[in-house]
């Protein structure tokens, strides 16, 4: 299980509750981790790419340039590449655990359980 396979409401409690009764779309902001792995240019796929580009260059009609600028990219490219990262760790006691913490700092709250799932 990861730690967090769902999108988590952390403000606008009251906005979204609003936005949901009027029928009106609610904007998102996605944030993420990001890792960054480093590229190493392959000589022989950069050789192939530099040829093909070339080949292709001198056919007529000649292929676009923003087809020719990115066959030179992706030869050339070595930036790092990046992904997300998640550096969430499992809750001893598993989801069970989760949901009796959720569920008892909803009651010492005052506040019902029911509608803590909305998209269930």
């Amino acid at each position: 299980m990861f730690a967090l396979t769902m999108f988590a409401l952390l403000d606008g409690h009251d906005r979204y509750a609003a936005a949901r009764a009027e029928g009106v779309p609610v904007p998102w902001l996605l944030v993420t981790a990001l890792k960054f792995w480093p590229v190493g240019i392959d000589p022989k796929k950069q050789t192939a790419l530099v040829a093909e580009t070339e080949r292709m260059v001198a056919r007529v009609p000649a292929m676009p340039t923003a087809s020719i600028n990115a066959l030179y990219g992706l030869a050339h490219d070595d930036r790092p590449w990046p992904s997300r990262a998640c550096y969430g760790r499992l809750l001893a006691g598993g989801t069970q655990r989760w949901d009796d913490e959720v569920t008892r700092r909803l009651s010492e709250l005052g506040l019902s359980d029911e509608g803590r799932w909305l998209f269930e």
